[in-house]
């Protein structure tokens, strides 16, 4: 079979026609940038408008909660490879980040005694932008769930 080729209407570089996103509106069935070029546009854009997309994501989110949990339960329920990976990764970087002097047995027992409603928060993030944590004793602390999710791996210092 004859391999079908395409120009990119942004980059100029001629590609195989699986490098488009299906689009059955055009002539040729593809859209006119290829995937890469809609990728690096689609990053350029969240970048200038990241607020706005992320409020207008949310309010979406909170006006379709039970599809947005089906589908988050859908997608798990199909992707269980990739939560296994970021579960493994979560669990290098956590042992990269516990020295050999911490106090484990500590460690578990303040897990364990977490409150209903609150996580275990490490106060600096193992993997912050500017500087990471270690997993010890010292670094955690509890925090209101929402205020948790809300706070993602950021520090004070990275601001």
């Amino acid at each position: 079979m004859k391999k079908q080729y395409k120009e990119c209407c942004r980059c100029n570089v001629h590609k195989l026609l699986t490098d488009f996103t299906v689009d059955s509106r055009t002539s040729s069935g593809r859209k006119g940038a290829c995937k890469v070029c809609v990728n690096i546009s689609y990053k350029a854009d969240y970048k200038l408008n990241k607020d706005k997309i992320n409020k207008r994501n949310a309010e979406w989110q909170a006006s379709n909660r039970d599809y947005h949990n089906k589908y988050n339960s859908e997608w798990c329920k199909r992707n269980r490879g990739k939560i296994a990976a970021k579960a493994a990764k979560r669990r290098a970087t956590k042992l990269q980040a516990t020295p050999e002097w911490a106090d484990l047995v500590s460690i578990k027992d303040f897990y364990i005694k977490c409150p209903d409603g609150y996580h275990v928060d490490h106060i600096v993030p193992l993997k912050g932008v500017n500087v990471r944590g270690l997993h010890i004793l010292t670094n955690l602390q509890y925090l209101e769930a929402s205020e948790n999710i809300r706070k993602g791996n950021r520090h004070e210092s990275d601001s």
